[in-house]
């Protein structure tokens, strides 16, 4: 299990969120957001021990199309070609000049680096080890953004991955990284269950069962490359990465197409609201594949006659009809690949 990491440069940001919702805010209910068309640039060379760069272009590719793929989401990103071709800068970016791409305006998109032997990860952004990639916002113009990276570790592939799109393991980290980059933060819903063993319910309550790996979510902090893993389910967005999607970019219909659980997370006293509380809904009949999750007070506007929206959620994209539970669960730490 490798740790996957978003670092966040140049911009100056709020404190990022670390699950179900957007990773940095303009304003206190209003998140950074990309307008229409953006353009993603990859880096012209880069090639891993294990990737060629054709193969590290067709996961790029395939990871964007992911994201794009979301029908309940507007947002749709295209090929730039390169970004030597884009704006001048070298043909491979490498740790001496990767401060051409990285804290440097070039025009606006995403741009994507390919880090051949980790050397860009360790040298400039001081990642320890294990550590698959890093990516985040970097430019916005008011609170829409206008650039942002990816730096993915190549040198972490592991030789048997099978290096397909929607095949490979190592598939995921693209995918997830680029998530970032789309101003989304860390998920937790079946995460933990599946990989440290922790509950499907409170104490005391039935147990929902446990999580296969295809229900591992795109935007969940950590990973497992290893050949027949989990790295390429999380390659495509799940229920949860696609909710927190289309949050940020709203196609037609939403959210009013769909099931809406909204409530607030009280304190013991009964009367404070408590931010920072990760809430899940599980559908009963598929508790994993269908759940979706919110941190209370993030992404919601004050109320203006009752003061404070602190404890607030909104669980959005819900099947119509169906009977949901309610869960509220703890957020682990910032992950060690972590930066504000």
């Amino acid at each position: 299990m490798n740790v996957l990491g978003t670092v966040l440069l140049a911009l100056a940001l709020a404190a990022p969120a670390f699950a179900g919702g957007p990773l940095v805010m303009c304003g206190a209910s209003t998140p950074y957001a990309w307008g229409p068309g953006p353009q993603y640039f990859t880096d012209g060379g880069g090639s891993g021990p294990v990737l060629s760069l054709a193969e590290a272009d067709a996961l790029t590719d395939f990871a964007f199309d992911s994201w794009n793929a979301v029908a309940t989401a507007s947002f749709s990103a295209a090929d730039g070609g390169t970004m030597a071709a884009a704006y001048g800068v070298a043909a491979d970016i490498v740790a001496a000049n990767a401060a051409t791409v990285v804290g440097t305006f070039n025009g606006g998109g995403f741009n994507v680096i390919y880090d051949a032997d980790g050397s860009i990860l360790a040298d400039v952004f001081g990642a320890p080890p294990g550590v698959l990639g890093v990516a985040g916002p970097e430019f916005a113009q008011g609170c829409t953004l206008t650039e942002a990276y990816a730096v993915l570790n190549l040198a972490a592939v592991d030789p048997g991955d099978a290096r397909i799109p929607g095949q490979s393991e190592f598939g995921g980290v693209f995918t997830h990284e680029f998530g970032h980059a789309l101003n989304l933060g860390h998920s937790k819903v079946n995460g933990d269950i599946l990989f440290f063993g922790g509950t499907s319910g409170p104490a005391g309550c039935t147990s929902l069962g446990s999580p296969g790996f295809s229900h591992l979510e795109t935007m969940y902090p950590f990973i497992c490359t290893s050949p027949g893993c989990t790295g390429r389910f999380q390659a495509t967005p799940h229920r949860d990465d696609a909710v927190a999607l289309s949050n940020l970019y709203p196609a037609a219909g939403w959210p009013q197409d769909f099931g809406t659980v909204a409530g607030r997370i009280l304190s013991t006293d009964g009367t404070s609201e408590l931010s920072g509380v990760n809430v899940i809904v599980r559908n009963a009949a598929d508790p994993f594949g269908d759940a979706v999750s919110f941190i209370s007070g993030d992404f919601v506007a004050p109320r203006p006659s009752a003061g404070s929206a602190a404890g607030d959620y909104f669980l959005r994209g819900l099947t119509p009809g169906a009977t949901y539970r309610v869960f509220a669960d703890a957020l682990p730490a910032p992950d060690a690949g972590e930066g504000a």
